[in-house]
C-alpha cells in the first residue's frame, strides 16, 4: 500500500499563499551559543534589549506625547472647555493646518512635479550607453512598481507637520494563488494534490505564482519608530527599529514562512493594548478601538544594531525581532544588505542643532495657535453675552418659580405685581474693542515663523503690484521654502541610493513594459 510522504519544510514555505515581507534568506545567528563569559547568547541578548528599550521608551515619552498633541492641533481637536461658562466657544482656527498644507504641496510638487524623478549619468567609461537604460528602468520602478509618490506622501506630510518622517526599505515577495484545470501529466502524478470539480470528471490544481520579488518601501509613524536618544542620524545610531503589531494567525504564518522560530512563538501569549499613538490615529480617522479588537494583536519590535555575537572582537550588524513584554527573540539574522546600512530613511524639513528630530510647523506654531484660538473664542463668547443678556428675577416671585433658571425666547409667562421691581435685565456694553487687528498681528507672526507670506500663497500685496517688487518678494520669501525643500531633497537622494543598492542586490535584472506608438514593448535592463 502506497504511503503518503510528509511535505518538507521547503515545500511548506513555497506553498505559503501570503506575501512575504522581510529578508527570508538572511544568515541566521546561533542564539543557543554559549558565550565565553558564561551564559547563552539568547538570554544575554534578550536582557540587553529589554534594558535598552526600557531606557529609550522613557526618553521618548515626552516626544510621543507631543506628537499626539501636534496631530490634534493639525486636525483642530481641542480639549473640552467650561470657562467662562459651560458650552462656551471652543473653536480652532485652522492656521497650523493651512500653513502645513502650503509647505507640503509645494514640497511634493518640487519632487514629483516633473516627467522623471531621477536622472542617471555615467561617471565611468564602461557605463556609457547603459546609463540611459538604467534611468528609464529605475524611473519606471519608482513610479509603477513601488509607487514612490503614494508611499512617500505620509512621511513627507509628517515631516512638515511634526518635524520628522520615516520610511523603511524592505524586501518583499508578492504572490498570487492560481487555480486551473489539471494537465494529463499532473493528473497522473500522485504527489500533486487535485481538487474535484462538482458535476464533472475534470480535476483542478492550485499553485502559487510569484508576481514580484524585490525591494519595497512603506512609511513608519514617528511614534512607532525607535532610535537611540543620543543619536543625531540613523547611520550613527546604536539602535534603530520600529514597533509593529501582529495577530496570532499572522505570527503562525511567519512561522510557516520560515521567518520566526516556532518554539519561541509559542511563548507569546499576552496580547498588547494599543499605544497612545495608535489610539490617536484611530481617533483622528473617526474609528473606535473596542476592547475586543485590541486584545488580539501583539506588539513586536524589529531592531537593527551592532553587537559582537560571535565574540571575534568585531561588532556585527544584526537584525532582531523582539517581543518586549516576554523578552522573546523570534528571529535574529546578520544584516543581509551588502552595504551594511540600516534600511531606514528620515526626512527633515526644518532641522534642529545636535538632534535627530527636526521641528515641524505645528510645533513652531503651537503657542501662537493657542493665542489666535483664544482671541477668536473670546470674541464669540462676547457676542453670545451681548445677544443673550442675563435677567435678574426676584427669587420670591411667582415668575421665578415658573420659569426656573431659563427664559425661553417667545414664551409668555403671566405675572402680577410691579414687574419693574421683579425683573431686571443685566446688559453688557455693546461697545467692544476690536480684536481683529490683534488676530491679524498674531497670524502675521505665525506666517513669519514658517516663511508663509502673501507672495508665497499667490495673493497680491497691492491693487496694482509692481513686477519688480513682486519678484524681489518672491525671491526672498521662497528662500525659506527652498531651504526646507533642499533639506528633504538631500534626504531623498540618500534614500534613492539605498533603494538602488537594494534593487541591484536583490533584482539585478528588471523587466518592464512601455507604450511605443500605441503598442506595449517589453524592455529588460541588467544592472551592473
Amino acid at each position: 500500500m502506497a504511503t503518503k510522504k510528509k511535505a518538507t519544510k521547503k515545500q511548506k514555505i513555497e506553498a505559503t499563499k501570503s506575501d512575504i515581507l522581510g529578508f527570508r534568506g538572511g544568515l541566521p545567528i546561533n542564539l543557543n551559543r554559549e558565550m565565553k563569559g558564561g551564559g547563552i547568547l539568547r538570554d544575554i541578548l534578550s536582557q540587553h534589549l529589554k534594558e535598552t528599550l526600557l531606557t529609550e521608551r522613557d526618553n521618548d515619552t515626552k516626544l510621543r506625547a507631543n506628537i499626539v498633541k501636534w496631530q490634534k492641533q493639525y486636525k483642530g481637536i481641542k480639549p473640552p472647555k467650561s470657562f467662562p461658562w459651560p458650552e462656551c466657544a471652543n473653536v480652532s482656527v485652522p492656521v497650523s493646518r493651512s500653513r502645513t498644507d502650503i509647505a507640503h504641496v509645494r514640497l511634493i510638487e518640487s519632487i514629483f512635479g516633473r516627467k522623471k524623478i531621477v536622472i542617471v549619468k555615467a561617471m565611468k567609461k564602461e557605463f556609457i550607453g547603459i546609463d540611459k537604460k538604467i534611468e528609464d528602468a529605475f524611473n519606471h520602478f519608482l513610479k509603477y512598481t513601488i509607487k514612490l509618490k503614494e508611499n512617500l506622501n505620509s512621511p513627507l506630510l509628517q515631516c512638515t507637520k511634526i518635524g520628522t518622517g520615516i520610511v523603511k526599505i524592505d524586501h518583499i515577495e508578492k504572490k498570487k494563488p492560481v487555480y486551473r484545470y489539471a494537465s494529463p501529466q499532473e493528473e497522473a502524478e500522485p504527489s500533486i494534490h487535485k481538487y474535484n470539480l462538482a458535476g464533472t470528471k475534470n480535476k483542478a490544481v492550485k499553485y502559487i505564482e510569484t508576481l514580484y520579488r524585490g525591494p519595497t518601501i512603506y512609511p513608519i509613524d514617528r511614534s512607532d519608530f525607535i532610535i537611540s536618544s543620543d543619536a543625531t542620524s540613523i547611520d550613527d545610531a546604536y539602535l534603530v527599529g520600529f514597533r509593529f503589531n501582529l495577530r496570532k494567525p499572522q505570527i503562525e504564518l511567519k512561522v510557516r514562512q520560515g521567518l520566526y522560530d516556532e518554539e519561541q512563538a509559542k511563548l507569546i501569549t499576552h496580547p498588547t493594548e494599543p499605544s497612545e499613538g495608535k489610539k490617536t490615529r484611530a481617533e483622528l480617522q473617526g474609528k473606535e478601538l473596542k476592547k475586543t479588537e485590541y486584545e488580539k494583536p501583539h506588539e513586536f519590535c524589529e531592531l537593527w544594531f551592532d553587537y559582537d555575537v560571535d565574540e571575534d572582537g568585531e561588532e556585527d550588524g544584526i537584525m532582531v525581532v523582539f517581543h518586549e513584554p516576554s523578552g522573546t527573540i523570534l528571529r535574529a539574522i546578520f544584516n543581509p544588505i551588502f552595504k551594511q546600512f540600516k534600511p531606514f530613511q528620515d526626512f527633515i524639513f526644518y532641522p534642529t542643532e545636535g538632534a535627530f528630530d527636526g521641528e515641524g510647523i505645528c510645533e513652531i506654531l503651537e503657542n501662537l495657535q493657542v493665542q489666535v484660538d483664544t482671541i477668536v473664542n473670546q470674541r464669540l463668547d462676547r457676542g453670545t453675552a451681548i445677544n443673550c443678556p442675563w435677567y435678574l428675577v426676584d427669587e420670591d416671585s411667582e415668575l421665578a418659580k415658573r420659569i426656573g433658571n431659563r427664559v425661553k425666547p417667545g414664551e409668555i409667562v403671566p405675572e402680577s405685581g410691579d414687574l419693574d421691581k421683579i425683573v431686571r435685565e443685566m446688559r453688557f456694553s455693546d461697545v467692544y474693542p476690536s480684536t481683529f487687528e490683534e488676530e491679524r498681528r498674531t497670524v502675521s507672526y505665525m506666517d513669519q515663523a514658517v516663511g508663509v507670506t502673501a507672495d508665497v500663497m499667490g495673493l497680491p500685496t497691492s491693487d496694482r503690484p509692481v513686477f519688480r517688487e513682486t519678484m524681489v518678494h518672491l525671491g526672498e520669501t521662497y528662500k525659506k521654502f527652498n531651504y526646507g525643500s533642499e533639506n528633504v531633497r538631500r534626504k531623498i537622494i540618500e534614500f534613492l541610493y539605498k533603494l538602488l543598492e537594494m534593487f541591484t542586490q536583490y533584482q539585478p535584472s528588471y523587466t518592464y513594459y512601455t507604450e511605443e506608438g500605441g503598442v506595449l514593448e517589453e524592455k529588460t535592463v541588467d544592472f551592473p
